[in-house]
């Protein structure tokens, strides 16, 4: 039986060509779920620091007033239940945080700034900030709190959208994949067609020449999906280490944990099933219309 060998040999198109496209997208796909991953878990990080800080800003056109007030506000914060910890940033405090921005040595001395103290809330019990805002209002009128909400809410709304952004590229690189996929098959079965009538003829079922397309394909599948699989590890792994480099609570971090490698390592193995079963589908209808 050495012509079922002889069945769909690699060096045509399809065997030619078709792992370097598996490889594409599965490249792509690992690298959009990678990055739906990564955000996922830094929102949960951002919320947690955001939602556990606030900002208490003094800026007053009376600058003889301003540390009277902080003093005043540095009491009542303290005293409030749920605020674990207040403290007055120092004016080099606020040069450090500008010089991100403005770049090292180029914050003058003479800029005005105005007084932060930063406050960290503890898990419970939650903190009355409208009872709190009030307080601070009368030994400290200049004082202004921000809980950070907008940026919580701008945060998650930013996730969110990359999230959606990372599943809809995953499913676009599905369709794009079976796309292909029928149209290799097909173009395989017709550079075939004169085998599959000879296959025909002596008793051949389709189930057995699908089964032939399919287990052709899968191989084909599996040697693009490892070497997309490699070359997205290699690219994920170059983003963790920039990533670590630059430091940052709102950067986001690249570490994929054990549960989610499984998840990436499924993507292959996803687009190898794919294909193999877009394969037998588009062999079986092919050959139905035939018969």
């Amino acid at each position: 039986m050495d012509w079922r060998k002889n069945l769909l040999p690699d060096h045509r198109a399809s065997g030619q060509y078709l792992p370097w496209v598996i490889a594409v997208m599965v490249y792509l796909a690992t690298l959009a779920a990678s990055a739906g991953l990564t955000v996922n878990k830094s929102l949960g990080q951002w919320r947690d620091d955001l939602t556990r800080n606030a900002t208490v800003q003094i800026a007053s056109a009376r600058p003889d007033s301003v540390a009277q007030q902080v003093e005043a506000a540095l009491k009542v914060l303290r005293a409030a239940p749920g605020v674990e910890k207040a403290e007055a940033l120092s004016r080099g405090d606020l040069v450090a945080l500008l010089e991100p921005w403005l770049g090292s040595g180029n914050v003058s001395n003479d800029l005005p700034m105005p007084s932060l103290i930063e406050v960290t809330l503890a898990p419970e019990p939650a903190v009355d900030f409208k009872a709190l805002v009030s307080k601070l209002a009368k030994v400290a009128p200049d004082a202004r709190m921000d809980t950070h909400e907008s940026w919580i809410d701008r945060l998650i709304t930013l996730a969110r959208t990359v999230q959606a952004i990372a599943i809809g590229i995953v499913v676009l690189i599905a369709l794009a994949t079976v796309a292909i996929v029928v149209f290799a098959t097909r173009a395989g079965l017709a550079a075939d067609q004169q085998v599959v009538e000879v296959l025909h003829l002596i008793g051949g079922q389709d189930t057995f020449i699908a089964g032939r397309f399919q287990s052709h394909f899968l191989r084909l599948a599996l040697r693009g999906g490892i070497v997309g699989l490699a070359a997205a590890a290699t690219t994920i792994v170059m983003l963790a280490r920039f990533t670590s480099e630059l430091g940052g609570s709102f950067v986001p971090k690249v570490h994929i944990s054990p549960f989610e490698i499984l998840i990436l390592l499924a993507v292959p193995l996803a687009a190898a099933l794919t294909t193999m079963i877009t394969a037998r589908i588009t062999v079986m209808r092919s050959l139905a219309r035939i018969t």
